[in-house]
């Protein structure tokens, strides 16, 4: 029972709370943005892309965390055999979880087939998010070990996954996929970088590629602030070329966060102590609500 529970637990950490409702919540903006444009809702396709979209998150995280040397899991860890037991255990556990979710996937692809098919541009999507999801966990895992995944991860959660789910519904794309996600995507990628920079130190004498560690902190941090100056900046854009104007309203409520995390950044570069907590919550305020703002303005 013991073993269970601390598999079970081992699983939910790794599944990564944050990337996997964000897969969600992206996924539910795709679909209000069609139903503004008063595209039909095909509730099939929504609940096998749905089914998808977090069969890939899961797939994509326990299978990495599957092949990650202990060492790198928990260097405290001894090269003992007790520990390569516990190692072997751990990696079944991640194994079978991953081939779980990858049959998920795959019984997602039988219910796109089954319900009638996709138009192309809604295949061409899944086979980017396929070959991405390849391209990150088969060896030499290209993505993962060359230290800009976040990069990546930003961009397909934030805006693949939303352009996926309209295009489920539209059989097309629209100006308004990039106008809405462009931003998110940004603050996507500053809420990653918080939690890099804390382990920053951790990171480094380990040898681990991630982006902090291959720009250095200071240029993270700029990189941390650049992102939500750009997201700023994108939805005032968006605002001038025709943007619903209740939504850039409501997302004004966001800037006093965004203003917070920009200060907060600045006090660490200034030699105060990092609040890396308050920072953490802030950039998942900020994401979230961002998304939340949209999803309420297109469903209206």
């Amino acid at each position: 029972m013991h073993d269970a529970k601390a598999a079970i637990k081992s699983l939910i950490k790794s599944a990564g709370l944050f990337p996997l409702t964000a897969a969600a919540a992206s996924f539910f903006l795709g679909t209000a943005i069609a139903s503004y444009l008063a595209a039909s809702i095909k509730w099939g396709h929504f609940w096998w892309g749905l089914l998808f979209v977090i069969s890939m998150q899961l797939f994509t995280r326990w299978i990495g965390d599957a092949f990650i040397p202990p060492a790198v899991k928990d260097p405290s860890l001894a090269d003992t055999p007790s520990n390569a037991a516990r190692s072997a255990k751990t990696t079944r556990t991640f194994l079978y979880a991953a081939f779980i979710s990858l049959a998920f996937m795959g019984t997602a692809l039988s219910g796109f087939i089954l319900s009638g098919g996709l138009h192309p541009i809604s295949w061409l999507l899944l086979a980017v998010l396929i070959l991405s999801t390849i391209l990150y966990t088969v060896p030499p895992n290209y993505l993962r070990r060359a230290g800009i995944d976040e990069i990546w991860s930003a961009f397909l959660i934030s805006g693949l996954v939303p352009a996926f789910s309209f295009s489920l519904m539209a059989g097309e794309l629209h100006r308004l996929i990039p106008m809405s996600t462009t931003a998110s995507a940004a603050f996507y990628l500053s809420a990653l970088i918080i939690p890099e920079l804390k382990m920053y130190a951790a990171d480094f004498a380990a040898g681990r590629k991630t982006l902090v560690t291959r720009l250095d902190w200071k240029k993270a941090m700029f990189l941390h602030n650049a992102a939500l100056e750009f997201g700023v900046f994108t939805l005032a854009l968006a605002y001038m070329f025709g943007y619903p104007s209740r939504i850039s309203i409501s997302l004004l409520i966001v800037l006093p966060l965004i203003v917070t995390q920009i200060v907060l950044m600045n006090r660490i570069r200034q030699g105060v102590p990092p609040r890396f907590l308050a920072m953490q919550i802030t950039s998942y305020a900020v994401y979230f609500l961002t998304l939340y703002f949209q999803f309420v303005g297109f469903v209206r």
